[in-house]
């Protein structure tokens, strides 16, 4: 079983990349305000608030541009605003596609980190 440091919180964590890459490829899928996140952010959003202790992660780069726009996965420790992965998270890539994204979001509801159940269309 996955051991949390003194004082810190285990949760469900899930990040998505807001680089300039996968920024821009949320974009090229969907035109929305300047106020709005792109559909397949939305569904994280939603599915995240379903979770109790999860939290959902704008980050910058995570550097696997070469996989389209990503997400990762996974179980997490949270301490003062910092948050440490007890174990690798699972990474989903192409969440651009709103088909992906929206099997991502369901997995959330569902049954994530289990690495065990994620749905096959997003095994690749």
């Amino acid at each position: 079983m996955d051991q949390s440091p003194p004082g810190a919180r285990p949760t469900l964590a899930v990040a998505y990349c807001t680089g300039q890459r996968c920024a821009a490829l949320h974009d090229r899928r969907c035109h929305h305000g300047p106020d709005e996140h792109p559909p397949s952010v939305a569904c994280l959003h939603a599915s995240v608030r379903t979770r109790p202790e999860a939290v959902l992660i704008a980050t910058d780069c995570l550097g696997a541009c070469h996989r389209g726009s990503l997400a990762v996965v996974g179980p997490a420790a949270v301490q003062a605003g910092s948050v440490r992965w007890l174990r690798p998270p699972v990474a989903v890539e192409l969440m651009d596609d709103p088909d992906r994204a929206g099997a991502l979001a369901d997995w959330i509801t569902a049954g994530a980190p289990d690495p065990a159940t994620l749905p096959p269309m997003l095994r690749t």
